[in-house]
């Protein structure tokens, strides 16, 4: 199954993303309405509310229901609202993206079309404040290989290629930069990532691998480690229904004893 150009490498990016969570501390509250995240890095707080409703005409748009969302971080309101036309293997998704900043004043809207067929998903995004700065994506397979674009309306000659000739391996590249991807589901259990990228006529190159392994308690320990020496360690278990505790630590394998290890922890709670 063919997904859009920002999907194709989310498997192996994802090893390397969540749950670490070194050096802040995480309190999520979920429910079906909301989710309210909350984040302490040092002396910053950041926290995000995001609300989902079922029609943003309130009943009122006669026969026509549009879901929406609202996203509040402390700067900006996020408003967003999607549509889908079409059905079948053809279907057509367009979202309008508002944000405000109510301090300034400032407003922008974004665009957003995406075309999903049997072999094909591409999208256009446009910015109604500066149509000029829309960008493009596509992609599609060709005899079993997953190739995409994708880039500015405005500057043709500057695209970002995506090519997968399995699953388990994915370039990505801009022709200039290269990062490769591979990636294993050993078993229902464990799942490895490695990922290296380099620069066309540069020296420095980097290195990585991430696994993330379910143990027998139940519980997901993820590891991630570079060329550097940087090492990653997250733990996530359930200690309740609707109860999730992480705990994360990140220390310099090269380099243990000159920098002591960062910690992190998370909870999250869901109703």
């Amino acid at each position: 199954m063919v997904v859009q150009f920002s999907d194709v490498a989310k498997a192996p990016k994802d090893l390397f993303k969540k749950p670490y969570n070194a050096g802040k501390v995480d309190v999520d509250v979920k429910s079906g309405a909301f989710t309210l995240k909350n984040s302490v890095k040092g002396a910053a707080l950041s926290s995000n509310l995001e609300f989902k409703g079922s029609d943003a005409f309130l009943g009122m748009g006669k026969g026509l229901v549009l879901p929406y969302t609202k996203k509040y971080d402390g700067k900006n309101i996020k408003f967003e609202v999607s549509k889908q036309f079409l059905s079948g293997d053809n279907k057509l998704d367009v979202d309008v993206h508002s944000t405000v900043t109510p301090q300034s004043g400032a407003y922008s809207n974004l665009l957003k079309t995406k075309f999903t067929a049997a072999n094909i998903v591409a999208g256009v995004d446009v910015p109604v404040n500066d149509p000029s700065a829309a960008t493009f994506h596509a992609a599609t397979d060709l005899k079993g290989i997953t190739v995409g674009v994708s880039g500015g309306l405005s500057n043709i000659s500057a695209l970002n290629y995506v090519i997968s000739p399995a699953p388990q391996y994915i370039l990505e590249t801009n022709l200039k930069n290269f990062t490769l991807h591979m990636y294993n589901k050993v078993d229902a259990t464990t799942a490895l990532a490695c990922q290296t990228s380099w620069a066309c006529g540069a020296a420095e190159h980097n290195f990585a691998l991430a696994c993330k392994r379910t143990l027998a308690s139940g519980a997901d320990l993820s590891v991630k480690a570079d060329v550097s020496g940087s090492v990653d360690v997250a733990h996530v278990s359930t200690l309740s229904d609707g109860i999730k505790l992480t705990l994360g630590t990140s220390f310099n394998a090269l380099n243990f004893g000159s920098a002591a290890p960062t910690f992190g922890a998370g909870f999250e709670f869901s109703f």
